[in-house]
């Protein structure tokens, strides 16, 4: 709850994005969700996301490492970095941005 609101609806979007495109691919037995919110410079938050689509590595169809549009806008807005890695086999997806801690926190 240390996030204001803005950056809670931007974590929750990326992480809907993610879990929207897995469950599009026959080829993903497993998603995992990373998030880290640590303390930063001149009182701001460091976010951290990790996201990591399995894929079957029997599957015709590699998940192919590409940013995802629905995150690569929030990372944006955000003013944060996003990296997709390859996995053997399935895809990560890295997001860093910084953001001011909700009133009161």
């Amino acid at each position: 709850e240390a996030l204001n609101d803005d950056a809670q609806t931007a974590v929750y979007r990326i992480c809907q994005a993610a879990v929207r495109e897995a469950t599009r691919m026959e080829s993903v037995p497993r998603v995992s969700i990373k998030i880290e919110v640590m303390p930063g410079d001149l009182h701001r938050l460091n976010v951290e996301v990790v996201i990591e689509i399995q894929a079957s590595p029997f599957s015709e169809f590699p998940v192919e490492p590409n940013p995802l549009p629905g995150i690569s806008d929030r990372v944006l807005a955000q003013g944060g970095t996003y990296v997709v890695e390859p996995l053997a086999p399935g895809v990560r997806h890295h997001i860093r941005f910084e953001e001011a801690p909700a009133a009161g926190s």
